[in-house]
């Protein structure tokens, strides 16, 4: 059944499932918005072909599908976003059983066939066919494309510190960066006392 979900507005939060035929409107019809940018009776919308339309009924703002303004009765898509005054509206439509099963095309003779299923087991409801009927058949895992190649852990090894040396010594760095700040400062100091 195809259902109209209130993303915002007055009714937002709620689902309004469309039987047939559902009027919105400010005053008068199926659904009563308290919003003075409807009109007394704005839209409708109607179950089409077990798709669903929305139709505006000479309303002053105007029903707007995915922002434009329709003008005569519109097909709505699943998802289509409907305004109505303050209120916005998506539609879900379920499509119907018969709409979506894939229709069987009779292969034409000499034909390779894939994976068909014959027309006994097709006429056949599902809830008919035994489990082991229900699933594909295993296939075969594919064939390994060769024996795996050996990867040289030694190349990837990180590089081996040096030991000794003045550089490797822990104060050593400290001791130079703190020196050559003191240096800077001594040598600005002089600059300045000079002027």
């Amino acid at each position: 059944m195809p259902t109209l979900v209130a993303e915002n507005g007055p009714l937002a939060g709620q689902r309004l499932d469309v039987e047939g035929e559902l009027v919105i409107g400010r005053l008068d019809g199926d659904v009563v918005i308290e919003d003075v940018k409807l009109s007394r009776r704005h839209a409708i919308f109607r179950v089409v072909d077990g798709g669903l339309e929305v139709e505006d009924l000479g309303s002053t703002n105007g029903t707007f599908v995915e922002e434009r303004r329709v003008d005569g009765p519109t097909r709505l898509d699943n998802g289509a976003h409907v305004k109505l005054g303050a209120s916005l509206f998506i539609a879900e439509i379920a499509a119907a059983i018969g709409a979506t099963e894939a229709q069987t095309i009779e292969p034409t003779s000499g034909a390779t066939q894939i994976g068909a299923m014959p027309a006994e087991r097709r006429a056949r409801p599902a809830e008919a066919l035994s489990p082991a009927e229900t699933l594909p058949p295993p296939q075969p895992l594919p064939a390994p494309l060769g024996p795996p190649r050996p990867v040289a852990v030694g190349a990837f090894a990180p590089p081996t510190p040096r030991r000794g040396g003045l550089a490797t010594r822990s104060w050593v760095p400290v001791a130079l960066s703190y020196g050559s700040v003191l240096v800077v400062a001594v040598a600005l100091v002089v600059y300045f006392a000079a002027r």
